[in-house]
């Protein structure tokens, strides 16, 4: 009994040995063999695509042509408008700040500056320029009446009364005339205005 059921025990254990090795083994995924079949299939196939492509045309290859030449155009026609945008802007900012910043000398001696955007109101400006033409041409009358005019519009303004002054003052000079007057504004205007040198320096020159 004893030696019929050790047998039967050691074929069981023989058996279940062979079927095992029958099995295939379990391998990691990095110790695998790979097989590049589906690797030389895809290169193949991209390949043989390639390769079976037909040439363009002469035709296409024309098309192509000028399609690059349009964008060529569009391109170039688009710098220049950009530049030209930045010129005018550019040119139209600098003649602002000319026109701000505009001056019309009396006398070489003596460069006054008159910004006539910030003169305020209008007629006021138009008799400001008036009379420092006036004054340019050596007519001393009508400059005086013209800053007169512009002091009506604009009263106290030190610019004006200056020039009014210095109308008067070089009219009693030059021509002998209206030197009260002169005298009189260059008093008035030290004593309305006595932080300024300009109507000091009127009387030592021209009044004597």
């Amino acid at each position: 009994m004893a030696g019929g059921g050790g047998g039967s025990i050691l074929a069981m254990i023989v058996a279940l040995r062979n079927n095992k090795n029958l099995l295939s083994k379990r391998t990691s995924f990095f110790n695998r063999k790979r097989s590049n079949i589906r690797l030389k299939t895809s290169a193949k196939k991209r390949m043989t695509s390639f390769l079976d492509r037909k040439p363009l045309s002469e035709e296409q290859i024309k098309t192509i042509q000028k399609q690059f030449k349009a964008r060529k155009r569009v391109y170039f026609a688009l710098t220049i408008l950009t530049s030209a945008i930045c010129l005018t802007l550019v040119v139209f900012g600098f003649h602002t700040i000319l026109e701000s910043r505009s001056t019309y000398p009396a006398y070489k001696e003596e460069i006054q500056t008159i910004t006539y955007s910030k003169l305020k109101p209008q007629p006021f400006r138009d008799h400001m320029k008036l009379g420092l033409l006036k004054l340019k041409d050596k007519d001393y009358f009508m400059a005086a009446g013209s800053f007169e005019r512009a002091l009506k519009h604009k009263p106290k303004n030190l610019m004006a009364e200056y020039y009014l002054t210095k109308s008067y003052c070089m009219l009693c000079y030059y021509r002998n005339q209206a030197c009260s007057e002169a005298r009189a504004k260059v008093l008035k205007n030290q004593n309305q205005f006595p932080l300024e040198y300009k109507f000091e320096y009127l009387e030592r020159a021209y009044l004597k």
